[in-house]
């Protein structure tokens, strides 16, 4: 996926979805598929996840935790409160 799909489906900034791709890639969960140019330098373009058995650890834990349902609603929270307000965070803000 693109960044700017991966943060509007989040409900964050372009540039806060890049820096918890950053964070990820830096822990080899995923990893930079396409590369853009412009000009001289190169942009990340494409992300997609490694094929790694963390990954499904990850998932496993926090499914440990949350059911589904809380998990959609967790997000619908934080994708209303980024509509409401860009400064105001809600307790459901970080999982």
């Amino acid at each position: 996926m693109k960044a700017e799909d991966i943060s509007s489906i989040l409900g964050v900034s372009h540039r806060t979805a890049l820096y918890h791709l950053t964070i990820l890639k830096d822990y080899d969960l995923v990893e930079v598929r396409k590369f853009n140019r412009r000009g001289f330098r190169l942009f990340r373009s494409v992300w997609g996840l490694k094929n790694d058995k963390s990954i499904q650890r990850i998932f496993d834990i926090i499914l440990s935790k949350y059911t589904e349902d809380e998990l959609r609603e967790i997000i619908k929270k934080n994708i209303a409160s980024k509509k409401s307000s860009s400064r105001k965070k809600t307790a459901a803000y970080i999982i």
